[in-house]
């Protein structure tokens, strides 16, 4: 049953973490399961597709900037992320293991079983560092002006963003997989908050409709024009000018990264557009709790090779164009729902055995005693 909360999260935001990991399973399905690599029209498809996922990895990171800038460091948030990652990296080697899935030795058996080796979620990595450093990033934010503030975005976006481009990751490396990128997004995100978009002099006479349909028109556009560029870039590549290589190659390269200056705009336009939105539903607010679990299910360093071995998604070519859509369409929202109700089992057993008298007490120890050292 569910449980009524007649506070809290607002929906608009939890739709959005709920479609951009939907996103993020298709984007693992395709590359992952070796789908990118089919020729012709199929690929074609495939490229929108995954440039359509893009976004959504800087939208998780602009939720975080938005909620997280006037809010105090919680040990015991950061610690619930470090022990929901860690059961799922127990539950799985544990399962390979003692089936027999993978071939797994004693000494990498030993090494899954730690918590501090996260080796297979790159996204946990980022996220969990970019927490324990909120503390400072959260008084910088309070301490500028919004004059000062604007500044830091727009010098950030040259240095890591347009930079990383233009030099091809050659003076400054950022590819979107790096904490410098989540501390970036962090900042656009908690901007966002502070100066909300509704006072601002370029759209604080336009209606909440009209702001909606702007907001998700340059989001289309920045999708649409990231998508041409890749074909642009697919033609510059193959051509006899050394020059006009190199720029092919600077652009396919930096296509479908995190810190692709098209896909910033284009995550804070996505991001935008369900700020407007006005949702509230709690069975939405309950199936949004699980979405990490979406994530640490489908992307465990075992499961990534087993989901699409099953598969066999390296074949799925030869089914011609409209087969493949519909069987990355299908899969995605099987891998997607099956994580979620394995996510909503693990959720239950965790508020179980959260709510065990002696289990409350000894949390509730071993937390007052990390507070005061």
């Amino acid at each position: 049953m569910l449980k009524k909360n007649n506070n809290v999260r607002q929906s608009n935001f939890e739709v959005m973490r709920i479609i951009s990991m939907l996103f993020v399973v298709m984007w693992h399905l395709i590359l992952h399961g070796g789908l990118y690599e089919v020729g012709g029209t199929v690929k074609f498809v495939l490229e929108f597709f995954v440039l359509f996922g893009v976004v959504h990895i800087n939208s998780f990171v602009l939720v975080a900037g938005y909620f997280q800038y006037n809010k105090e460091f919680s040990l015991r948030k950061f610690l619930k992320i470090v022990i929901l990652t860690w059961f799922y990296k127990v539950l799985f080697v544990l399962l390979f293991y003692f089936l027999g899935l993978a071939d797994i030795t004693k000494v990498e058996l030993l090494k899954e079983l730690l918590p501090i080796d996260f080796r297979d979620y790159w996204y946990i990595n980022c996220y969990l560092l970019l927490y324990l450093l909120t503390p400072w990033l959260n008084k910088l934010i309070r301490c500028m002006s919004q004059k000062e503030y604007r500044k830091l975005l727009i010098v950030g976006f040259v240095v890591f963003s347009i930079i990383p481009l233009v030099t091809n990751q050659g003076t400054v490396a950022n590819n979107g997989y790096t904490i410098v990128h989540f501390m970036y997004m962090y900042l656009i995100g908690a901007y966002l908050r502070k100066y909300p978009i509704d006072k601002n002099v370029h759209f604080i006479n336009y209606s909440k409709n009209k702001k909606q349909i702007l907001f998700l028109a340059i989001s289309l556009f920045c999708l649409i024009f990231n998508f041409m560029t890749l074909q642009f870039s697919h033609s510059l590549v193959v051509m006899d000018n050394s020059l006009l290589r190199e720029i092919g190659s600077y652009l396919f390269n930096n296509n479908r990264l995190y810190s692709n200056p098209v896909v910033i705009v284009q995550s804070i336009f996505y991001f935008l557009y369900f700020s407007t939105l006005e949702i509230k539903n709690s069975k939405i607010n309950f199936v949004s709790r699980v979405v990490l679990d979406v994530y640490l299910i489908h992307e465990n360093y075992y499961m990534i090779f087993y989901i699409y071995e099953v598969l066999q998604t390296k074949i799925w070519g030869q089914f011609g164009l409209y087969n493949l859509i519909l069987l990355v369409i299908m899969w995605t929202l099987i891998i997607f729902i099956a994580c979620i109700l394995l996510g909503l089992i693990r959720d239950f057993i965790f508020d179980f055995v959260g709510r065990r008298r002696l289990f409350v007490k000894t949390q509730d120890k071993f937390y007052n005693y990390l507070e005061r050292f």
